[in-house]
């Protein structure tokens, strides 16, 4: 049925090479899920506005049937509100002779009393298609489950979609700068043939694309956590448009089927917003270069990073020392554990805060100016980081000459031409942040981490470093890297 709708999925043109094949699947793909969701595209590779979709709800089984009628559970409710009158009923224990007003009952404990435990076992699931990797990293950043996209470890990223923001004549003009970006990674392909120089080519390659890429993810949250972030995110000045855009979106859905339990966005967006310190830790290109060289990174002409940072930062060694006495009496479920990491791409903040044990700080939003020098992450032989220098000294020149020409444009830009500039960049950019778990979820963490299966070298090597330090540190709570590589993510659930 989609299929015909939306046209049927591209067959295999013996004049494209194999690579280009998936690509142009799996934009294919991707556009259906923007299409399905909600979203539009323009020219078949612009993404206008991104596709949210409620895929899975909380609904009552044959049994919660049985139970609400025994019980005279407003039957004008939803499922999931039942559910929640269920709840809120079986607190007090006090079910009515016969179906009651369910609604005024949620209002009143719920929306007044602001009792919202009995919403947090409500887990709708949403399907979000075509948002930047920013994008994503806010959504992924203010919890819940995600089913992540395909990384760019596959032929799944070789062609992408690219997101574009704000007037018609501001998405031309990125539509534009997008081009002369394809342009310059064709030719860079085309010089360096960096697929074909280790079984981490493609991987390395399609790390060399634009924070506008667009990306697409499953996510699953509590109606009482959705309520938590709602009134976080919406109000907040320095979260960017975009998300803000997308959380919008899944509230005016959960707010349709669910008005006893969320509220219409216009509510949350009237709340006064919290005070946070959410900006990168570093002022000044000199700064993170300077931390990341003290944090026992590697950084290669002055602006290319060849191993990240990585220092742990809580408990200190005095803290550590003292633990360390504790030996096997140490309760490492409880014992929390961060690290400071510096010179990380993008694309490996995507996979360390996708873990929902984690927690995450100094992040940087899009929407803050960045500054005019950057430093770029390059991984794999001599080779495979000559290429990437290259392809990145000259996207570095392509930035500046399109950003110049804005310059001279005498006409203000919008926020939402801001963010675009911003975005503007490459996935191998460098970031840093702060990332914490307990020792028991580290030693998850190796376990899934530290396997070549399906996980990015750069991933791996960070996983690596920590894994180092915490074994020289707890060696009878956490086995050595190689014990790990060992390992299969089956072993997580038998610690």
């Amino acid at each position: 049925m989609i299929s015909q709708e939306l046209g049927a999925t591209p067959q295999p043109d013996p004049q494209k090479s194999n690579s280009e094949e998936k690509g142009l699947r799996s934009r294919h793909l991707m556009t259906k899920q923007i299409e399905i969701g909600g979203g539009t595209i323009s020219e078949s590779r612009f993404v206008i506005s991104p596709g949210v979709r409620r895929i899975a709800d909380t609904s009552l089984s044959a049994g919660g049937e049985i139970v609400a009628s025994a019980m005279k559970l407003d039957p004008d409710l939803s499922d999931s509100e039942q559910l929640a009158e269920l709840l809120t009923r079986e607190t007090y224990f006090t079910f009515p002779d016969s179906p009651g007003d369910g609604a005024a009952l949620l209002d009143r404990v719920v929306n007044k009393a602001g009792h919202r435990s009995v919403t947090k076992v409500i887990h709708p699931v949403h399907l979000i298609a075509g948002l930047s990797v920013p994008a994503a990293i806010g959504v992924i950043q203010a919890g819940g489950a995600i089913g992540r996209l395909t990384t760019s470890k596959t032929g799944s990223m070789n062609d992408t979609l690219y997101c574009v923001y704000g007037s018609p004549k501001e998405q031309t003009r990125q539509q534009q700068a997008i081009e002369r970006f394809l342009e310059l990674r064709g030719k860079v392909e085309q010089e360096h043939s960096p697929r074909t120089l280790s079984e981490n080519g493609t991987e390395f390659f399609n790390i060399f694309n634009l924070q506008l890429k667009a990306l697409a993810l499953v996510h699953e949250m509590s109606v009482k956590q959705l309520h938590g972030t709602l009134t976080h995110v919406l109000p907040h000045p320095d979260i960017p448009g975009e998300t803000k855009g997308l959380w919008t979106r899944i509230a005016d859905d959960i707010h349709h089927s669910c008005p006893n339990l969320i509220h219409e966005p216009k509510w949350y967006t009237a709340c006064r917003a919290r005070a946070e310190d959410h900006a990168e830790s570093f002022d000044s290109f000199d700064e993170m270069r300077r931390q990341i060289e003290q944090d026992g990174g590697v950084i290669e002409q002055g602006m290319y990073v060849a191993q990240p940072g990585c220092q742990i930062t809580w408990p200190s060694p005095q803290l550590c020392g003292s633990f360390q006495q504790l030996g096997s009496e140490l309760r490492p479920e409880l014992l929390g554990i961060e690290f400071r990491l510096t010179g990380i791409s993008s694309e490996t903040v995507i996979e360390l805060i996708s873990h929902s044990e984690a927690v995450v700080q100094n992040l940087r939003p899009a929407t803050l100016p960045r500054t005019g020098q950057a430093l770029y992450r390059i991984q794999g032989t001599e080779e495979e980081r000559a290429w990437q220098r290259d392809g990145i000294a000259k996207f570095v020149s392509l930035r500046r000459e399109l950003l110049q020409g804005e310059k001279e444009d005498s006409t203000p830009d919008s926020p939402e031409q801001t963010y675009a500039n911003n975005l503007f960049d490459l996935g191998s950019r460098a970031e840093s942040l702060q990332f914490g778990m307990r020792l028991a979820d580290f030693d998850k963490f190796f376990i899934g981490r530290l396997s070549h299966k399906g996980n990015e070298q750069e991933i791996q090597e960070v996983a690596r470093r920590m894994c180092e330090t915490l074994r020289e540190l707890f060696p009878q709570h956490i086995r050595t890297p190689d014990k790990y590589y060992q390992m299969n993510n089956e072993a997580k659930y038998h610690c």
